[in-house]
């Protein structure tokens, strides 16, 4: 599910049916999933989307971007993703498309959670750019927060959003 639209992405089953879990928690990143069930075993699952490849031409990344902002979730976390596997070249697309005058909170999540992940200096400065482009408080929290998260500002809020997308484990540990 896309806890900030509500809709449902995927349906992940892990394990078997009736299988109980004790916890789930994204990892930094967003890119893993960790399920620790009743005997202690955790499994790491690796979320992001296996056949996601950059993308360089600016027609292309402008599409993607315009599927993320779109009112299908399962497009745009797919079309998230591949923007982050794209890296830098990704932000350009993201700021001709992001209107702060028009964008709701979901579509502005989206845009942030691959700013978020691409963590690098641009991406940084992209937010910060967009963070003073905007008087709409709601708006400038959801910017505040993700700047927070990388380390540009003195707040530490946490915030429950992760994009998700179908996992596949690649890791078993038993837990001491």
């Amino acid at each position: 599910m896309e806890t900030i639209s509500g809709q449902i992405v995927w349906h992940l089953e892990l394990g078997p049916a009736g299988t109980r879990w004790r916890t789930m928690r994204f990892l930094a990143g967003g890119r893993h999933l960790a399920v620790g069930d009743p005997s202690g075993i955790v499994t790491i699952y690796d979320v992001a989307p296996a056949d996601a490849k950059p993308i360089k031409n600016d027609k292309d990344l402008d599409e993607l971007v315009t599927q993320m902002l779109g009112p299908d979730a399962r497009k745009a976390i797919a079309a998230q993703w591949r923007l982050v596997v794209s890296g830098d070249v990704a932000i350009a697309a993201i700021q001709r498309s992001v209107n702060l005058k028009s964008i709701d909170d979901v579509r502005l999540h989206r845009a942030v959670s691959v700013l978020e992940h691409l963590r690098t200096d641009a991406a940084k400065a992209a937010l910060a750019k967009l963070r003073e482009q905007t008087d709409v408080k709601e708006l400038r929290g959801i910017l505040d927060i993700a700047l927070a998260r990388l380390g540009l500002a003195a707040s530490r809020k946490e915030v429950a959003y992760k994009p998700a997308t179908l996992g596949r484990p690649y890791l078993g540990a038993q837990l001491e």
